[in-house]
């Protein structure tokens, strides 16, 4: 569970700023549907391999694999594009408005690489 936040100071977590109605199923596989102002739809699968598919008034995109290796791709009206590989070693690349590109590694050691503002 990572939050991410651009310079214009927004939230990417699966909560909408203005209300949020998800449903859950059993703990082994759960499918709630998250409908904002924007128009957010995400659907979850089981804990071993969840694909949420959110669709906001940006534009975002991700879509996130099995726990052991997640590869998430947002698409802001920024434009970022993170991408996390699996819980032991993440690799995340954010390109915001202002230009930031981090770089983060497993959480032993991180290694963040700041673009120009």
């Amino acid at each position: 569970e990572t939050s991410l936040a651009a310079d214009v100071g927004r939230e990417p977590s699966f909560a909408a700023e203005v209300g949020r109605e998800p449903s859950f199923a059993a703990n082994v596989g759960r499918e709630p549907s998250f409908a904002a102002d924007v128009g957010r739809e995400p659907t979850f699968a089981a804990d071993v391999g969840r694909e949420p598919s959110i669709a906001a008034d940006v534009g975002r995109e991700p879509s996130f694999a099995a726990d052991v290796g997640r590869e998430p791709t947002f698409a802001a009206d920024v434009g970022r594009e993170p991408s996390f590989a699996a819980d032991v070693g993440r690799e995340p690349s954010f390109a915001a408005d202002v230009g930031r590109e981090p770089s983060f590694v497993a959480e032993v050691g991180r290694e963040p690489v700041n673009g120009q503002k």
